[in-house]
């Protein structure tokens, strides 16, 4: 009976380390999606194309950098990615 419990809790132990690897392949920007390297902090009256030109991006790049930003909704304090690596 214990040999079956050890049995059941390894076989979750390794399920929760293979959903860890494979969530932090997709952060870290497996399959061509550029990993940030650099946050920005967003300040009093900034606006996306005040960012893009600050920091002399591309507005694609920065789309793809913060993909689900809503730049009518911006927020002192608010992290938001302004450079990358490809990997």
């Amino acid at each position: 009976m214990a040999s079956r419990a050890i049995n059941l809790i390894s076989l979750i132990l390794s399920f929760l380390l293979i959903v860890c690897i494979a969530e932090s392949l997709q952060l870290s920007g497996a399959n061509g999606v550029p990993a940030c390297t650099t946050l920005g902090s967003v300040t009093s009256g900034a606006t996306c194309d005040g960012i893009i030109n600050q920091f002399k991006l591309i507005p694609e790049l920065f789309s793809a950098l913060n993909p689900h930003l809503n730049c009518d909704n911006l927020f002192v304090g608010q992290w938001l990615c302004i450079a990358a690596k490809q990997n």
